[in-house]
């Protein structure tokens, strides 16, 4: 574990106090399935992380899009064995999905179904990637029901984060076109960064192949520019639908909201628990200098600060004991 992140860990567990006390001592003697809400990129996989580590053999991350991937993997090594278990037109269904086709309603049953059979029998799930439409609420509030009657306190988590500061880590993420190395122009760690005179912009290279990082491409989520695409807040206003819809399906015993921003004035934390992005200027020498400032942005005509993992999982430890007293 490196410094820094164990630090962050020691950290949440101290600001945390009764809360991850209690959180702790209620995992020792019951399981937790928790469905993970948020837009793309919010931060689920990094909080999922931190969460493990807190809470040692607590918990099992479960992805249903990494699931799909895995399967497709297995197809294309065989798919007679999954022919056989679940027919050829689930199949074919997981052959021909992908980001832009959803694969349909009753393959999503049958692999979801698939998951919830299998899970570790000591531990409590850490649940990403359903439902991302409408159509998929029922699916996930009945499969919720059986996974009480097996014993699982079902909660469905959702996590916010201002659109401003959203929008900043998309059109901050760069790779490598070689080796498809991947950083961010606003949270460098490897990469050199120089100053470009022809673009008037920050370049980061690349710390293997020595070469310009460029923005990530095939990912639909810029246009030639560097600019967000429409299609971003059409997905984030469709998530917003979803979440609303669930919400009003769900009792207050299983639906739980948090942010992982803050307003300024609000803030009374440390400054472990704030993001750090680059503050990129050029001394006379032509040298980059880079100052870490914490990242803000406007939400609800408010400044706020946006939460490193170590704020955001102090929240969601917080919220998850509020939960269980419930």
């Amino acid at each position: 574990m490196n410094p820094e992140f164990a630090k962050a860990i020691q950290y949440i567990k101290k600001r945390s106090g009764s809360d991850f006390k209690k959180l702790r001592d209620h995992l020792d003697t019951h399981n937790l399935f928790i469905f993970l809400l948020s837009k793309k990129i919010v931060g689920k996989n990094l909080y999922s992380t931190h969460l493990e580590e807190i809470f040692p053999n607590k918990f099992d991350n479960v992805s249903f899009g990494e699931t799909i991937r895995y399967l497709k993997e297995e197809i294309k090594k065989n798919k007679k064995p999954l022919v056989d278990k679940w027919g050829q037109e689930t199949v074919v269904d997981l052959q021909t999905c992908s980001v832009a086709k959803l694969l349909p309603l009753t393959s999503v049953r049958k692999v979801f179904e698939h998951l919830i059979n299998n899970l570790p029998s000591n531990k409590s799930i850490l649940f990403d990637g359903l439902p991302r439409e409408k159509e998929q609420i029922p699916i996930v509030i009945e499969k919720g029901r059986i996974l009480s009657k097996r014993g699982y306190k079902v909660i469905f988590l959702e996590i916010d984060l201002a659109d401003e500061i959203l929008d900043a880590r998309l059109v901050s993420r760069r790779v490598c076109p070689q080796c498809q190395y991947s950083g961010s122009i606003l949270t460098p760690t490897a990469e050199k960064i120089a100053y470009d005179q022809k673009t008037r912009a920050y370049v980061a290279f690349c710390p293997k192949c020595a070469i310009p990082l460029e923005y990530k491409k095939g990912d639909h989520q810029l246009d030639q520019l560097g600019k967000l695409v429409q299609a971003v807040y059409e997905r984030r206003k469709k998530f917003k639908q979803v979440s609303t819809l669930l919400q009003t399906q769900l009792s207050a015993k299983q639906y739980a909201f948090l942010r992982t921003d803050v307003p300024c004035e609000e803030f009374k934390g440390e400054k472990i628990e704030l993001n750090l992005i680059a503050k990129y200027s050029t001394n006379t020498d032509g040298e980059v200098i880079i100052k870490r400032v914490p990242q803000t942005a406007i939400h609800n005509e408010r400044t706020v600060y946006s939460l490193a993992p170590a704020g955001a999982v102090v929240r969601i430890i917080k919220t998850l004991a509020e939960v269980i007293r419930r």
